[in-house]
């Protein structure tokens, strides 16, 4: 179950980047990585 809602997370991520709407993918993205249990990028 977790997986499969961090993978749509993921491909929601994606396409909100890909359509522009960067503020979505990164709030998408960040919350399959909480799910997943893995740190999120923070560039330096």
């Amino acid at each position: 179950m977790q997986m499969s809602k961090a993978q749509d997370l993921h491909d929601k991520g994606v396409a909100f980047h890909k359509n522009g709407k960067h503020a979505e993918a990164i709030k998408a993205l960040h919350a399959a990585t909480k799910i997943l249990g893995i740190a999120p990028y923070k560039p330096m």
